[in-house]
């Protein structure tokens, strides 16, 4: 019954009934059986409350809820709602769809868009404006965003260049436990970067060209004393806003850029920044760009650059735009990666919210090697599995016609 009642708790939309859960973690008491590989395992309380706070506690940077959880609910109990929470009642509501999908792709049910506007109604009841604005901007910070670009330019307005530039500086206006801990230089997380990340998309109507330094220098400031990997705040949005505020001096930006991650240990974050710098540079540096992704291509040879990843950041209009520029250049047909070729089919369809580019005919292209390595064992395939590799170009030609006729 206890462990019933458990699930219940879950089911509640109430932070201090939610938080009840963590009574249970010592309880010991079995009360379920569960098969696994032949054998009966016996499920305690305590393992139904530990899996029903574990996604909450997770959203709230901790990892061990033997050790943390304590803590966990003191810095919580007398609080309504955190980042955290707010988080884990998004993915309860939409099941990581995104609110703005529609009813005829069937991507959402009319329950769902109900618990949507529910949660969003609750969210615009806080009272305090800054910790709404802060919210509002986390549960966007992903592929499922709560609300729209407009709904979050208003946001920013609120906010404000000094509030905006404390959250950017990892000093949030905030006590909210699952935000404010950030101030620490140490510790970060991957929603707090995301958040910051479209915050600096967003900013050009805030911040002017005499701001440009201001974005420079936190570039510096966080070079000099970050780490690398998606929590890191070495990032190159830094230049992309500098760019956007004073687009007459992109280039000596774009080289800055490149020069701060040049390397091998920066692929992920040039792929990034050649992706988000294709929706804001002037022609002559979408030749360059293209450039890159051609020279980045090796024939039986490493290839160190990300392109999947570049790829993956074009993801509106004018993302298709240039993939429709890639995909007509010549080149396409001998210097680009046939994974990468498959990343760009997925990635229309993902653009146009439909399958564009049919299924079967990205399956169809493999390879004994595998995708990954087929281009830099090239010489080895076609000697050792000269049908297979024949049938892969082949099969790669039809998505590369079918991509230009979708483009």
């Amino acid at each position: 019954l206890r462990a019933v009642g458990l699930m219940a708790l879950y089911n509640s939309d109430k932070h201090d009934q939610y938080l009840r859960v963590t009574n249970f973690l010592n309880d010991s008491t079995i009360c379920f059986k569960k098969r696994r590989f032949h054998n009966d395992i016996d499920l305690t309380v305590a393992d139904i409350a530990s899996s029903l706070i574990l996604l909450y506690f997770r959203q709230s940077r901790y990892s061990d809820i033997n050790q943390e959880s304590v803590e966990f609910v003191q810095e919580r109990k007398h609080l309504n709602y955190t980042a955290g929470f707010l988080y884990f009642l998004k993915l309860k509501t939409t099941g990581r769809i995104s609110p703005f999908y529609t009813f005829e792709n069937m991507s959402i049910t009319e329950d769902q868009l109900k618990r949507i506007n529910e949660l969003k109604d609750r969210i615009d009841n806080i009272p305090n404006k800054i910790d709404r604005a802060i919210y509002k901007l986390y549960l966007s910070a992903d592929e499922y965003p709560f609300y729209t670009q407009e709904e979050l330019k208003s946001e920013l307005k609120l906010l404000g260049k000094e509030n905006i530039k404390r959250i950017l500086e990892r000093n949030p206006n905030t006590n909210d436990p699952d935000i404010a801990y950030v101030r620490k230089n140490d510790t970060n997380n991957r929603k707090y970067t995301k958040m910051c990340h479209l915050i600096l998309s967003n900013v050009q109507f805030i911040f002017q060209k005499n701001d440009v330094p201001y974005f420079l220098e936190q570039a510096k400031i966080n070079k000099q004393s970050d780490g690398q990997g998606a929590m890191s705040f070495h990032f190159p949005h830094w230049y992309i806003t500098a760019i956007q505020l004073d687009p007459n001096n992109e280039e000596q930006y774009i080289s800055a850029c490149l020069d701060n991650f040049s390397g091998d240990e920066h692929v992920i974050q040039r792929a990034e920044f050649y992706g988000k710098l294709v929706k804001i540079a002037s022609d002559y540096i979408i030749q360059d760009i293209l450039n890159w992704v051609y020279k980045s291509h090796t024939l039986n040879g490493e290839n160190y650059e990300r392109i999947d990843h570049f790829i993956y950041n074009l993801d509106n209009e004018t993302g298709l735009s240039f993939l429709k520029q890639l995909i007509y250049d010549p080149r396409s047909e001998t210097q680009l990666d046939v994974k990468d070729l498959i990343s760009i089919a997925r990635q229309i369809n993902k653009i146009y919210n439909r399958e564009a580019i049919a299924s079967q005919l990205i399956s169809d292209i493999k390879h004994p090697y595998g995708l990954q390595n087929v281009e830099r064992w090239r010489h080895k395939a076609e000697k050792r599995y000269p049908v297979e590799t024949k049938e892969m170009l082949e099969n790669t030609k039809k998505l590369i016609d079918e991509l230009r006729n979708i483009l």
